[in-house]
């Protein structure tokens, strides 16, 4: 109750790593998201928690309604967490035409290709993001999953930092290339970070990535 009052935030961090929170309780604090009309950063951890795709999905929609929301990061790792709440999450956040940083970390949940593809989408639209990280290391997402993420980076212009963390996905060569041919047309690129070990990623991949980087020639970081 004194949170959803707190109308003067701007930002609101949490940590619930590995606590018994379920979706219930998730739901009241996510209507409290869209409570303050100044909040610019938010960081809510869920990691080892009870939480599924509702509790995420409520999430979203209180992200939603924060018009001013500058930079967001959520880590749902190691839950329930399935395409559907990642879906609902990545619509309510399309709304949100002014975040700059997104860090979203979905690690040994339930995520596919279907989700990513709707996070894709959400990509795309939010064309003034200046860094991205995701971490969906050990789910089943492939190719299609990584080709509908990178999409979206030709149309960031103001993209200066990506931390993608694929291990133990089912990655391949053609994910990866396009990755790197994505990356090549990201001029404000100055930090790369990527990992996608424990993949049956082979050099046909490993030379499309470092072409695409070698042509990004603000780079100063890549690991």
């Amino acid at each position: 109750k004194s949170l959803v009052q707190a109308v003067n935030l701007e930002s609101i961090s949490l940590d619930f790593h590995g606590s018994k929170v379920q979706d219930t309780g998730v739901k009241v604090l996510a209507r409290a998201l869209g409570t303050p009309v100044a909040l610019k950063l938010v960081s809510l951890d869920f990691q080892m928690t009870q939480i599924g795709d509702s509790g995420v999905a409520a999430i979203g929609a209180g992200l939603g309604l924060a018009h001013h929301l500058v930079s967001v990061a959520l880590d749902f790792s190691e839950t329930k967490v399935g395409n559907a709440g990642l879906i609902a999450l990545a619509s309510s956040l399309a709304h949100v035409r002014t975040l700059t940083s997104v860090d979203f970390s979905f690690y040994g949940t339930q995520v596919a290709d279907e989700g990513v593809l709707a996070l894709g989408a959400f990509i795309m639209k939010s064309i003034g993001l200046e860094r991205i990280s995701l971490n969906l290391s050990g789910t089943r997402v492939g190719d299609e999953a990584l080709d509908s993420v990178v999409a979206g980076l030709t149309d960031q212009h103001m993209l200066n930092a990506v931390v993608f963390r694929f291990a133990g996905t089912e990655i391949g060569d053609s994910g990866v290339a396009s990755l790197g041919a994505s990356l090549a047309f990201a001029h404000h690129l100055t930090s790369v970070e990527l990992f996608f070990d424990a993949t049956t990623i082979g050099d046909i991949g490993a030379v499309g990535v470092g072409n695409g980087l070698a042509r990004a020639k603000r780079l100063t970081s890549v690991s």
